[in-house]
């Protein structure tokens, strides 16, 4: 499987009414965290993020989120945000734009 780590041109032409970037003098990193939680993944991150006394964004799928509610509750508890992720996360290619929509 084939990952886009930069976004392509045309996606940019494509959706002109996006906003792409923002240009700033700033130094800031956002760090996010996809898909979980997670028993093992969740875990080390908050340990690591921890020991660095970093804050972090993780945004979440309600599937993993109602199998592990502990770890919900362990992210909201250390300081980090949460956001959503979908309820199963869905292919954005495959699914159509009403239930790609009603999944969130």
């Amino acid at each position: 499987m084939k990952y886009i780590y930069k976004t392509r041109w045309w996606m940019k032409w494509w959706y002109p009414s996006l906003i792409w970037e923002i240009k700033t003098s700033s130094k800031d990193v956002y760090l996010t965290f996809d898909d979980g939680p997670h028993e093992e993944a969740t875990s080390t991150a908050l340990s690591v993020l921890e020991s660095y006394g970093v804050q972090a964004t993780f945004f979440m799928l309600g599937q993993n989120a109602i199998k592990h509610p502990k770890l919900v509750e362990s992210v909201r508890n250390k300081g980090h945000r949460i956001g959503n992720h979908g309820m199963v996360h869905l292919s954005g290619w495959s699914t159509s734009t009403g239930q790609y929509v009603a999944d969130a």
